[in-house]
């Protein structure tokens, strides 16, 4: 049962074994055939490798070398069998799909390998902790009331009025649909009323349309929150920048590559 239980356990990782592989190292000792194509000792330690982590097996774990082998006798049964019911379309489509993947390998291990980002400078970490301190709970927030105003609304803004007096008419007119309470950054908040930052002030109430309809955005209150030392999340801006580092290295390898190489498009 344990014997079975491995088998089922490795057969789905030994469905994509090529089988032209065995055929073509030649130079390693046959342990099987399977129809047309047979399995070398190579391939059945690479398996071995691969599954288990053991580049030798000793006596006592022949019991595993044999059960590696007959899921890949298993897999060739089952790969040639498909292989023959499929059409040449079905074929070239996995042909298609054998070498990206195969290029998509040798791109991985190429950029594992040979691809350095560098770490990002000190004056690199303050600019992004100055430009993003809202992540890290800071920057110039804004405490607004959202107002969604009724399609019938016929009020005429006044804008004279203070926000307790608009609120109060707003009601009278029957306009107010819903509401609800929420903190904003002060930036993000302009770009969405279309004003100047600086203009949110405590007390304001400015008229808007969103995808939900007219609306009144009334400014509770505002206040500027101080975010954690720069010392405290030095770690974790390290790691936001790592992407960015990467990509700027990947486009240095790509002019280093492309001076290498001759390219050519056809349309």
């Amino acid at each position: 049962m344990k014997a079975l239980a491995f088998l089922l356990l490795i057969l789905p990782m030994l469905l994509a074994c090529d089988n032209k592989a065995s055929n073509e190292n030649s130079g390693s000792k046959i342990v099987a055939r399977v129809g047309d194509v047979y399995i070398n000792d190579s391939e059945l330690n690479f398996q071995i490798k691969k599954l288990t982590g053991l580049s030798t097996l000793s006596y006592d774990q022949k019991k595993i070398r044999d059960n590696v082998l007959e899921s890949m006798v298993l897999s060739k049964l089952m790969s040639q069998e498909q292989k023959m019911m499929m059409n040449s379309d079905e074929l070239f489509d996995l042909e298609q799909e054998v070498n990206a993947y195969r290029e998509e390998r040798l791109t991985q291990k190429y950029l594992s390998e040979q691809v350095v980002a560098n770490p990002p400078s000190k004056q690199q970490v303050k600019a992004f902790y100055e430009s993003n301190l809202h992540r890290f709970g800071g920057g110039d927030y804004a405490h607004v009331e959202y107002w969604v105003l009724s399609q019938a609304c016929q009020f005429k803004n006044n804008a004279q009025l203070s926000n307790k007096q608009l609120k109060k008419q707003l009601l009278k007119s029957g306009c107010n649909q819903s509401q609800h309470v929420a903190s904003e950054l002060k930036n993000k908040l302009a770009k969405t009323l279309g004003i100047d930052a600086k203009n949110i002030i405590k007390n304001k109430a400015f008229w808007f349309t969103a995808k939900e309809g007219q609306k009144v955005a009334f400014i509770k209150s505002t206040e500027q929150r101080k975010a954690k030392p720069l010392v405290e999340v030095v770690a974790n801006i390290r790691k936001m920048l790592a992407p960015m580092q990467l990509k700027t290295a990947i486009a240095e390898t790509k002019s280093h590559l492309i001076k290498e190489m001759e390219i050519e498009y056809f349309d």
